[in-house]
């Protein structure tokens, strides 16, 4: 099977997306440390359990994140920023289409 230019160009979109996506929220990290921190933190509690592996964890750590970021409105508002949010939902839809070309070019959908 011999891959179309459309399919190589494809493939270049979704890893150059990716690779844009990393620098970009790596210059993010950069410019604000501190929404950053928050972000992480409070992601990586909320990831900590998958909800297919460990539903009853994942609900029970989800339920203490959603308190804890009540309690602490500053964390939340660092975490909730629109900016952050909106940048890395840009990224996945961007490298999902890529995905998408990729796929339908191979596959000659």
């Amino acid at each position: 099977m011999t891959l179309g230019f459309g399919a190589i160009a494809a493939a270049f979109a979704l890893v150059g997306t990716a690779i844009q996506a990393f620098s970009s929220l790596k210059q993010l990290r950069e410019a604000d440390p501190e929404g950053h921190r928050a972000f992480v933190a409070v992601d990586g509690l909320s990831t900590e359990f998958r909800a297919s592996r460990h539903p009853l964890r994942w609900w029970r750590r989800r339920n203490e994140m959603r308190e804890l970021l009540l309690e602490s409105p500053e964390e939340a508002r660092l975490y909730k920023r629109v900016p952050v949010q909106m940048q890395i939902w840009a990224w996945v839809l961007l490298m999902v289409a890529a995905g998408f070309a990729l796929t339908a070019e191979t596959l000659g959908v």
